[in-house]
């Protein structure tokens, strides 16, 4: 089955509540984004015949383990529509269960624990 999303992925660093400077995640390599979306995109599972899955987005919040595995993982937001909106908690409990299913995952050894700590990743369904 051919699917097509998107993962966007923001990193904080974990001693600070600032987001990072710009120059944060260039140091610590290019091409860790789009190795960790690879990682997870390769284990996510959705039914594409949701109604409304094509406009839906989940944010999921990770800590992460200094062996790159998952500490702790959740959705971060609209808890009401997980409530009260099937095919959503259905949505975005799939995109939990493929991070889960991700870990550990691989970080680039020239990458600092403190840059990757705490991950925030936007899973979403590109038309």
């Amino acid at each position: 089955m051919n699917r097509l999303f998107a993962l966007v992925i923001l990193f904080a660093l974990a001693s600070c509540e600032q987001p990072p400077k710009p120059d944060a995640t260039a140091q610590s390599g290019d091409d860790l984004p789009s190795s960790l979306r690879r990682q997870v995109e390769s284990h996510w599972e959705y039914n594409p015949g949701l109604p409304g899955i094509d406009k839906s987005t989940v944010t999921i919040a990770l800590e992460m383990n200094p062996d790159g595995s998952v500490k702790s993982a959740s959705i971060i937001d609209d808890l009401a529509r997980m409530k009260n909106d099937d095919n959503y908690r259905a949505f975005a409990e799939s995109a939990l269960r493929a991070v889960m299913r991700s870990s550990p995952l691989k970080i680039p050894p020239s990458v600092p624990y403190e840059v990757w700590k705490r991950i925030v990743i936007d899973f979403r369904v590109m038309p």
